[in-house]
């Protein structure tokens, strides 16, 4: 993040400057919470370039969920190897969701307040990016189908499931942290690979046909 008050000239730069800073503060203090003036003095520039590089507000925070999409779509596929079953394919999948997820704390609390707002229901580039790791999870599924190592299932309800409780754990973990330090024996923060191990033997349970 450029330092508070640094003015940003580049182009590039500074719309890239604004993505960044403007996660954050939405992340942090909800939509309508983090202003235009408050991202542009936070960037260092005009608050009048946010409407030249993305129209308005709303349009920024599209730009902020479809890039982070986006990166997690080309993340996830480059983490998929060829010439693998679809069961290692799955599990591989799974692995790498998570990692990813678990790495952008900030995107995960938008895609929440993205799916719980009765504002904000995404454009259609967002849209499109977000449904860009729900159709890897369909190829994977299909591919067991045809191998005929997948049980049928709900190919959305199955998404929903992993990235569901991924997007979960991912925000909570300040609030698991503030809990455990309070009761340490229920043991609310589990390791990142205690939570890839559960699901994906909760997941996999559930989709191979047989052990």
């Amino acid at each position: 993040m450029p330092a508070k008050g640094t003015r940003v000239r580049d182009k590039a730069k500074t719309k890239a400057a604004l993505i960044e800073v403007a996660e954050e503060l939405f992340a942090r203090h909800g939509y309508e919470g983090a202003s235009l003036e408050l991202i542009a003095r936070q960037v260092g520039v005009d608050r009048a370039l946010i409407p030249y590089y993305f129209k308005n507000k709303s349009g920024l925070y599209q730009a902020i969920i479809a890039k982070n999409a986006g990166d997690v779509r080309d993340k996830l596929e480059e983490a998929m190897p060829e010439g693998v079953s679809a069961p290692e394919a799955m599990r591989i999948y799974i692995r790498s969701l998570v990692e990813i997820i678990s790495e952008r704390s900030n995107f995960a609390a938008l895609i929440i307040r993205e799916h719980v707002s009765t504002a904000f229901m995404g454009d259609q580039a967002s849209a499109a990016e977000l449904l860009g790791f729900y159709r890897i999870t369909l190829q994977i599924l299909e591919m067991g189908w045809r191998e005929r190592v997948f049980r049928k299932v709900d190919p959305h309800l199955f998404h929903l499931n992993l990235v569901g409780s991924t997007i979960y754990f991912t925000t909570t973990e300040r609030f698991r942290q503030n809990a455990d330090l309070q009761e340490k024996s229920l043991n609310l923060r589990p390791e990142l690979t205690a939570y890839i191990d559960h699901m994906t033997s909760i997941l996999m349970d559930g989709l191979l046909t047989a052990p």
